[in-house]
């Protein structure tokens, strides 16, 4: 009940904070962006909006809160508890005061309330994320089931999750290379794990957090490109583009086989993806990733919020530009006039900033995806400072948590053409992009002749994170880029939409053109969701009642430091341990030294000598020694010397099956 009450709560606060700084958003729905009468339902665009600008805002009073009564009281196992209830008072204090203070001065209009078409478009979709989300992440008969699908990044969102909920993981180390800095964006991942400190079990503490993020971001989507094309089904396709993005793979595939049942019964059981590209088989292209980087979502709509409210600034520069061609002035409006800078509504400018900014350890990636985009839309922009406003209070902010948060450089910049293509050369990015995505970037192409002025301009602006993605590494392992290609992809559905829309209007032949080009823009994404559904037939299970997470919780917390073997997701990442070294790849890839850290661990397991064994883990702070199959496989494990050095205080099984937990500290 609290956890319900916390949502409740984030979306009323959200809301309170929208309408005192852009009471214009809850009539953004009524008409296009040029002004052609719409009829969006107002909570279309203010529930999801309100919710994520509620969440983000409140969600880090209580992490704030947490982390002062950890200041306070290291020794305290429960920080969470004053901590909610500080943020709370805090957020109905702001709230009050606003409402008695700002809201309730101002004359007030009923909201546009109709909702008939809208429950159509949701309820389907609301069913089929359900579906899909909890069939990769659920409790049953006692057991908590992480599909295959997913088990590689919820090794990561389990671990960092439990060690809010079981443990007091703050100020937050990083669950898989514990006792350094955080690089890791932890915040949606103490957000659900706040929710099942509050009461709501771990599965539906993690999903409906995921759910609630992807509804909010197909709603603003579908919004957005509705406010921009005219058309409710240009909405609609921009979504179903986002949600079930397709390749020529599918295809392809078709192509090298033979059709028969037997191959047909082959497709329809599939278990993997396809590989006709780099990282395409990881699932980072369709509808997996969402499933997968449960955090992506939120990020996204935030961001489709952040265009949906700067975009009037465009569209006025336009048609500004428009009445001063007939006068000749066109150039001076552009350049020189004061609408063109000087900002009108600097609170919204101020309040957007402080909304960007707070997302920076929540999905850092889609912050600089974002940036991008503002920045090219300024240049085309009324009001220009109004961005530079926004974008100066998000990156200040952004830098004051990576210096709270990380020691020394947050990335490691590069230059490096070409992202996952292969040579690196513009023909080779070419080839790359038609076997990733056609027949989008012909249809890209294609928008860029046909549609006029300021259209092709949103396809540049769109196009921006790409760029990025294509042109600069700034970690280790280039495939998290995927994140840019895929924001530019799913923006590209708008303009992409639109054309659709154009074509079904130009006879027989238009409307079967448009047909054909649907289907080959979700064929594979539509048949890639039966591979996931098949993955997760089978789970990685954990017992609720399993006797080393039950011990792990109520022994030990979360400043606690594990020496284990090399887990990705295992009984002690769902006990909520932080590894010393878990999985390398998930570390690597967030830019820490891994190699380093594996000497030292492989020191320390095959340490002959009691003192210096001792004096290696006192060093690096280890508290805990794990000892089983995996790390006597992975590693020359002396466990004599660990033995005589350290006491036992848990173990089970026997023989190559026997697992012992050694108190180091």
């Amino acid at each position: 009940m609290l956890s319900i009450l916390y949502l409740v709560l984030c979306t009323v606060f959200g809301w309170i904070l929208l309408e005192s700084v852009i009471p214009g958003l809850k009539d953004m729905g009524r008409e296009t962006y040029d002004h052609k009468e719409l009829g969006i339902a107002a909570p279309v665009i203010m529930l999801p909006a309100s919710w994520l600008t509620g969440t983000i805002f409140h969600t880090w009073l209580v992490y704030i809160a947490a982390f002062i009564v950890m200041k306070i009281r290291p020794e305290t196992r429960t920080p969470l508890t004053p901590a909610n209830i500080a943020a709370e008072i805090v957020t109905v204090t702001i709230g009050c005061l606003l409402y008695v203070f700002v809201i309730r001065k101002r004359e007030r209009k009923p909201l546009y309330l109709n909702l008939d078409w809208h429950v159509l478009l949701i309820l389907p979709l609301t069913i089929f994320l359900i579906l899909h989300f909890y069939r990769t992440f659920h409790c049953t008969d006692g057991s908590l089931r992480v599909g295959l699908s997913v088990f590689s990044d919820f090794a990561t969102h389990v671990g960092m999750m439990r060690s809010f909920s079981f443990g007091n993981n703050i100020p937050a180390q990083y669950s898989h290379f514990a006792g350094v800095d955080i690089r890791y964006h932890f915040m949606f991942q103490f957000f659900s794990g706040n929710l099942e400190y509050l009461g709501l079990r771990i599965d539906h503490a993690f999903n409906i957090a995921s759910i609630l993020s992807m509804l909010s971001a197909c709603a603003l989507l579908y919004a957005y490109a509705v406010k921009l094309i005219g058309k409710r089904i240009g909405g609609m396709l921009t979504v179903i583009f986002m949600l079930f993005h397709s390749s020529p793979s599918l295809f392809k595939h078709l192509a090298e086989i033979e059709i028969n049942s037997e191959n047909l019964k082959q497709l329809w059981d599939r278990t993997e993806f396809f590989a006709y590209t780099q990282r395409e088989d990881w699932g980072l292209w369709n509808f997996k990733v969402y499933m997968n980087q449960r955090h992506l979502a939120f990020a996204l709509a935030i961001t489709f919020l952040a265009l949906i409210i700067f975009t009037p600034l465009v569209v006025k520069m336009k048609e500004k530009l428009s009445e001063y061609e007939s006068r000749g002035e066109k150039l001076r409006a552009f350049f020189v006039s004061p609408d063109g800078w000087f900002p009108e509504n600097v609170p919204m400018a101020v309040g957007l900033g402080l909304l960007l900014g707070a997302m920076a350890f929540w999905n850092g990636a889609m912050l600089i995806g974002c940036l991008s985009i503002l920045f090219v839309m300024a240049i085309f922009s009324e009001r220009r400072l109004e961005y530079l406003i926004t974008a100066l209070i998000a990156v200040l902010l952004s830098f004051l948590q990576t210096s709270i948060f990380i020691d020394g450089k947050a990335m490691d910049l590069e230059v490096r053409f070409g992202f996952l293509a292969d040579n690196g050369n513009i023909f080779s990015v070419a080839k790359y992009l038609i076997d990733l995505a056609w027949p989008l970037p012909l249809l890209i192409i294609v928008c860029l002749f046909v549609q006029k002025g300021y259209s092709k301009l949103r396809i540049i602006a769109f196009s921006a994170p790409m760029i990025i993605a294509f042109t600069l590494s700034m970690v280790p392992e280039l495939a998290v880029n995927h994140k840019y290609v895929m924001l530019s992809f799913i923006l590209f559905g708008i303009p992409v939409s639109e054309l659709l829309c154009e074509i079904w209007n130009r006879r027989i032949a238009g409307k079967i053109a448009a047909v054909i080009m649907c289907l080959l823009l979700v064929c594979t994404g539509l048949y890639e969701c039966r591979i996931l559904w098949n993955l997760d037939e089978n789970a990685f299970e954990y017992r609720d009642d399993d006797p080393l997470i039950e011990w792990i919780h109520e022994n030990t917390d979360s400043h606690d430091i594990w020496l284990t073997p090399m887990y990705h997701i295992a009984r002690p990442v769902v006990a909520g341990a932080l590894l010393y070294y878990g999985w390398p790849y998930y570390s690597w890839g967030a830019g820490y030294d891994t190699l380093e850290r594996e000497d030292i661990v492989r020191n320390m397991y095959a340490a002959e000598n009691v003192d210096t064994l001792k004096s290696l883990t006192a060093r690096e702070g280890i508290s805990y020694i794990i000892v089983d199959n995996d790390a006597r496989s992975q590693y020359l494990v002396e466990e004599d010397t660990i033995a005589a050095a350290f006491p036992v205080v848990y173990t089970e099984g026997e023989g190559d099956w026997k697992l012992t937990v050694y108190k180091a500290k």
